[in-house]
């Protein structure tokens, strides 16, 4: 202990040479204070700086909100007044007469004085009629401009909700639009719809005006046309500023010009809405400034309204507060300092009293010291025992200071002596000597110690210190097992992994890595594993760009194709990267395989795939979740006339002319959102207007998680398949039609037969002054006509052929005027000019009066019940030469003309080329065939004529039909009833189905002065000519017939009596003109006839004529 009790003498002694400093406290005291007076007058200023900062910020906050609550309640505010304006409107009779009238003027007369109304008092500036199809009627803003379909959301959300629809929407020219539409409906009926618009620049500035708030409303570049905006800049009076932002241009402001301090952060890149808060002074004003983002009427996003709030007198009124209270803040530093600067004079008088009272403390405390370290530092005596044992060594070895001093050695703390010795050794060569060893305490424990021998070059004396390191050979251990772990997660990683020293050579890898190369038995490179690696040129090329990355600290990315254990060559992603220690130094390198062997083929069948879709034939369009087209294939650009470029981030219905029914859209989200397959086909057109039919399928695409990411749409053209399909269920049609005009024709003709035969027997009995004989006569030509109009549904129904024949088409035109009387609507008037008496033509007197029925309706229709005029005009002119010019494939000459005009509502110019296409139509579902035109069309061209037509919107329609003129004359018609009526003698079987025909065949044949039978009983008539074969001299019968037709009954009366002739009757024309007369046929009678055609046929019959016989 003595020795300690010295050396703690010696380190008081220096501690009081250097005690002379201690008194001098004023100046390393004051100093320090004042600087940190300084530091926290300086925080408290900025302090003070931040809470006045955060007051004018939160100022801005609310007046920001405030302008978000003045918005959607000004909005909500002018679009009820819009509405209700719109609703006083639609209820005004004078408005609603103009409109059903569709006077333009008369509308624009009643609507401006309303319109100027809401422009004075609540600044409207758009105010629309618009049709059921959303086509302007009026803009009563802008007359001039109507008949284009207004496309904007809120108008097809009236159409398609037939409720109001409002919102703010943005035009093409730039201006942002609050919109209000109403459906207009009158007595239940659809009438069209009102539009009322105000430009949200007036809504900005009421708010500024109430507020005080600047307001500067910016969009987006790319909802725009350039050119469209630019030249609606121009109409509005104001710069072209295209150009002064990148993504966005002015649309409305109550501050011009914008503050430069400001345009930075227009752009949406550079601002967030409602977050970004922007300070700057401008114009010796100080302003606060925040994005309020914009969206219109759909939730679609159109651009962002600066919002800025002046806080000049706030940043001025904070200054003044921040001046107050750092004056006041410095005074009270400078009181401080001068109370500290006599408070330490007294302190150094107090510290030089207790100076010596410290010195004395220093000297136990050194000791002390020496005594309580968590070490054991020592001289030994001569005899080579310790000279001091400290506290320390007392509770690590178990032995008291009066056990060790004197007594103890080094050599009994150890397990291995001969350490000591090399320690001793090294000692006295070097001075110094350290290291590690087993020692052991007095209860026979263990513990490591680190013995340190240091050699005092003055005295030669040897100081031995002796430390516990223990816990630190634990904490090694404890390295080691987290190092085994780290090796084992390594090795739980399937990609290849390597790493290098921060020198570049390699210090270890995963299995995988081994295994990837074959090289598990070599193990890790201390085993030998990269020895073998270093052989192949691939790894030395590896270590030395590891070097390089060494130096250059960055990350490197490659693909390689390398080969694997077996030889085979297999594509890799090397990623390489220098990683670095815990206290930031170089680590080395780590390097990572990842084989893409099998992604890299995928990706190649992927290419292969886009390669297949890309050549296909089919439409192939991808599109996101909203609609927007992400891809579409060669294919579509040819069916739709659109470039891939113009349809990408596009909806389809977006682009102009492939727009789908809205309905067919509902159709399809509905049936892929419920995870169905939609399959069906879409009418639409391609970018020309060209009508196009599409039919394929719509289908979801979902992630591996099954969320809905995008859509695929295959799409096959099968326009050209749906017209043929059209025209093969037309066919189909016409058939049937052909079918049932025949079994009518035939039950009409019977009926036909009654009422013409019973006419005419009339007018026999009746005296040539009875006045009823007119009448007769009249139901007799009505008879006649309505044979010639079963003749002309026959025709029409291709059951009938074409004869044509020298005609004088005015007789046509006459006897077709006094029909046309009794079915067209009396409020049109009908007026026939005929300037060409005796042209003739060639032509089917039934087709020619078809031609004009056809043309005549249509011209009804298009007048309606509106009082109108039908005009006929019939003349002859010259096609060709000096005359009218002659059409392509027209043979020139003289023609006879046919016009008939009318004063209807017109034909589009849009549509007038397809009016004699077959199946157009532009009357309702239900209420046309589209084939009248088409008719017209066809027999004109087959009687090698040619049609003219004029039409002019709103005033009428003439289409002119010129039909080349023959020289021949007319073929007469053949005398009615001025010949004596045939009679003769004999017994006649009369068989017919229908009694009414039986009973007016027998009075027809009783007239003509023959015995006559009937039946209505095939099988019975049979049995009767059966019973007695020559008791009749001719059997006329009735074609069909239930159990027996009238063939079969001939054929069985010819077996029983070969010569007893039958002439069959029919009132189907087509069997008419097939059957003909043949072995006991003699004739063939097409119902309904007369009593004289019955009688000829009768006498032809029984007593043939050798050159001659009855069809």
């Amino acid at each position: 202990m003595g020795k300690c009790e010295s050396a703690a003498a010696q380190t008081a002694s220096a501690a009081e040479k250097g005690a002379s400093g201690l008194f001098r406290l004023r100046g390393p005291v004051l100093v320090p204070f004042v600087v940190a007076m300084s530091l926290l007058l300086g925080l408290f200023v900025f302090g003070i700086h931040r809470v006045l900062e955060s007051s004018t910020r939160e100022f801005s906050q609310r007046r920001f909100e405030s302008f978000r609550s003045l918005w959607e309640t000004a909005l909500e505010r002018e679009a009820g007044l819009m509405e209700e304006a719109l609703l006083k409107l639609a209820a005004k009779p004078a408005l609603l007469e103009a409109f059903t009238l569709r006077s333009v003027d008369s509308l624009l007369e009643a609507a401006a004085p309303d319109f100027v109304r809401l422009k004075q008092n609540h600044h409207m500036t758009h105010f629309y009629f618009m049709d059921p199809s959303l086509r302007v009627f009026l803009r009563v803003h802008h007359p001039k401009l109507s008949g284009d379909v207004i496309t904007r959301w809120t108008a097809r959300r009236a159409q398609t909700t037939l409720k109001t629809a409002r919102g703010v929407e943005l035009g093409p020219m730039g201006t942002l639009t609050l919109r209000v539409v109403i459906p207009w409906i009158h007595a239940g009926r659809l009438m069209g719809f009102l539009e009322l618009g105000k430009e949200v620049g007036t809504i900005l500035t009421s708010i500024h005006q109430a507020t005080g708030l600047h307001l500067a409303a910016f969009v987006e570049k790319e909802r725009l046309d350039r050119d469209l905006w630019s030249e609606g800049q121009k109409v509005l009076g104001r710069p072209d500023t295209w150009t002064a932002f990148r993504t966005v241009v002015l649309s409305d402001t109550t501050l011009s010009p914008v503050p430069e301090p400001l345009v930075p952060y227009i752009d949406e890149e550079n601002h967030q809405a409602g977050q970004t808060d922007i300070r700057f002074g401008w114009a010796g004003r100080t302003y606060r400034s925040r994005f309020f983002h914009l969206k219109d009427a759909s939730g679609k996003s159109i651009g962002d309204i600066a919002v800025l709030t002046d806080i000049t007198e706030r940043v001025a009124h904070a200054r003044r507060m921040l001046i107050g209270f750092g004056t006041a803040a410095f005074l009270l530093c400078s009181s401080l300092v001068l109370f500290m600067a006599g408070y330490l004079g007294r302190v150094e008088t107090v510290v030089r009293r207790t100076h010596q009272q410290i010195m004395d403390l220093e000297r136990g405390r050194s000791c002390f010291i020496l005594q309580e370290m968590p070490v054991l530092v020592s001289l030994l005596t001569p005899s080579g025992t310790f000279e001091t044992w400290s506290t320390w060594a007392q509770k690590t070895f178990g032995f008291g200071p009066e056990e060790a001093v004197g007594i103890l050695r080094p050599d009994d703390l150890v397990e291995d002596a001969r350490l000591l010795e090399e320690l001793r050794r090294e000692a006295a060569q070097s001075a110094y000597a350290s290291k590690e060893c087993l020692g052991r305490t007095r209860d026979g424990g263990h513990l490591w110690l680190r013995v340190t021998l240091l050699t005092i070059p003055v005295t030669g004396e040897t100081l031995y210190i002796l430390e516990d390191e223990t816990a630190r050979k634990e904490a090694e251990d404890r390295l080691q097992a987290q190092y085994a772990f780290l090796q084992t997660l390594l090795d739980t990683i399937p990609n290849p992994i390597y790493y290098t020293d921060a020198r570049g050579r390699p210090a270890g890898c995963n299995a995988a890595f081994l295994k990837f190369f074959g090289l598990e038995e070599a193990g890790q490179p201390g085993g030998g594993a990269f020895a073998h690696l270093e052989k192949a040129a691939v790894f030395l090329s590896w270590l030395e760009r590891d070097r390089k990355l060494l130096e250059s600290g960055h990350m490197h990315v490659e693909e390689q194709e390398i080969l694997d254990r077996e030889g085979r060559p297999r594509s890799v992603i090397f990623n390489r990267a220098v990683f670095r220690l815990k206290d930031g130094a170089v680590g080395g390198v780590v390097g990572i395989l990842t084989d893409i062997t099998e992604r890299r083929k995928a990706e190649e069948q992927r290419i292969l795939l886009a390669t297949a879709v890309d050549q296909t034939a089919d439409v192939v369009i991808v599109t996101d979740r909203d609609g927007r087209i992400e891809y579409v294939n060669p294919a579509f650009e040819k069916v739709s006339g659109y470039t891939r470029e113009e349809a990408l981030g596009r909806a389809p219905w977006d682009l102009p002319g492939l727009g789908m029914e809205e309905a067919t859209r509902y159709e399809i989200r509905d049936a892929v959102l419920s995870g169905r397959v939609w399959t069906g086909r879409v009418r639409t057109a391609s970018r020309d207007g060209a009508p196009t039919q599409l039919e394929g399928k719509v289908s979801a695409i979902r992630d591996g998680r099954g969320r809905l990411t995008h859509y695929v749409a295959v799409y096959r053209d099968v326009t050209e398949k749906s017209r043929l399909e059209d025209q093969l269920r037309q066919a189909q049609k016409m058939e049937a039609i052909g079918t049932l005009a025949g079994g009518i024709a035939h039950d009409f003709n019977n009926i036909l037969l009654s009422i013409n035969g019973y006419t005419e027997l009339l007018l026999q009995r009746l005296p040539p002054d009875d006045p009823g004989k007119r009448y007769a006569e009249r139901v007799l030509q009505g008879g006649q006509r309505a044979k010639d109009l079963v003749a002309q549904i026959l025709t029409f129904s291709r059951q009938g052929d074409r004869h044509p024949k020298p005609l004088e088409l005015s007789t046509i035109v006459k006897e077709t005027t006094k029909l046309l009387r009794a079915s067209i609507p009396t409020t049109i008037d009908i007026r026939c000019t005929i300037r060409a008496e005796r042209a003739v033509v060639l032509a089917d007197p039934t087709q020619m009066h078809q031609v004009l029925m056809n043309l005549c309706t249509n011209s009804a229709h298009a007048m309606g019940s509106k009082p109108g005029l039908l005009e006929i005009v019939l003349d002859e002119v010259l096609v060709g030469g000096e005359g009218i010019p002659c059409p392509p494939g027209v043979s020139p000459g003289p023609y006879v003309r046919l016009q008939v005009r009318d004063t209807g509502c017109g034909i589009p110019e849009s549509i007038r080329h397809k009016i004699f296409d077959p199946y157009f139509t532009t009357k309702k579902p239900g209420q046309g065939t589209g084939l009248g035109l088409a008719v017209v069309h066809g027999i004109v061209k087959d009687h090698g004529g040619f049609i003219q037509v004029e039409s002019e919107t709103g005033k009428g329609t003439a289409v002119r039909v010129f039909i080349p003129a023959v020289a021949e004359p007319a073929t007469a018609e053949p005398p009615t009833s001025e010949s004596p009526l045939p009679r003769g003698t004999g017994r006649i079987l009369l068989v017919d189905d229908e009694e009414s025909v039986v009973t007016l065949g027998r009075e027809m044949l009783q007239k003509a002065g023959y015995r006559v039978e009937t039946d209505t009983d095939p099988r019975a008539a049979l049995e009767r000519i059966r019973s007695a074969p020559h008791a009749f001299d001719l059997v006329i019968t009735d074609l069909t017939m239930p159990h027996m037709t009238g063939v079969d009954l001939a054929e069985e009366a010819a077996r029983i009596r070969s010569d007893l002739p039958v002439i069959l009757c029919t009132g189907y024309h087509e069997a008419s003109q097939t059957l003909k007369p043949n072995g006991n046929i003699r004739a063939v009678l097409s119902k309904p006839f007369l009593t004289k055609d019955l009688a000829e046929a009768v006498v032809k019959a029984i007593r043939p004529d050798p050159q001659e016989t009855v069809a």
